[in-house]
């Protein structure tokens, strides 16, 4: 009889921790066009921004690729345009 009074008996409260979820920075990495070569891998976001800050003369951004995943391709090219070619 006792039994039964504790299992007729409401469960304690207990606070629901949410299930473990690993938080995850996007990286990047830049890739040259014509050669394929990898300026820059794996790079977070402050990386990325440095890279640029030190290589925006040399290098124009072409395309992003992969930008949901949490892996993007930064495409460059290091061939500036020409003013007429970079209106089309």
């Amino acid at each position: 009889m006792a039994a039964m009074a504790v299992l007729n008996q409401p469960l304690p409260f207990r606070r629901c921790e949410p299930p473990f979820v690993m938080t995850t920075e996007r990286r990047y990495s830049i890739i040259l066009e014509r050669s394929s070569e990898v300026l820059l891998e794996n790079a977070l976001m402050a990386q990325l921004e440095a890279f640029w800050d030190a290589n925006d003369a040399r290098y124009v951004g072409l395309r992003l690729e992969n930008e949901h995943s949490a892996h993007a391709r930064v495409i460059v090219t290091d061939e500036i345009p020409d003013e007429d070619e970079a209106e089309f």
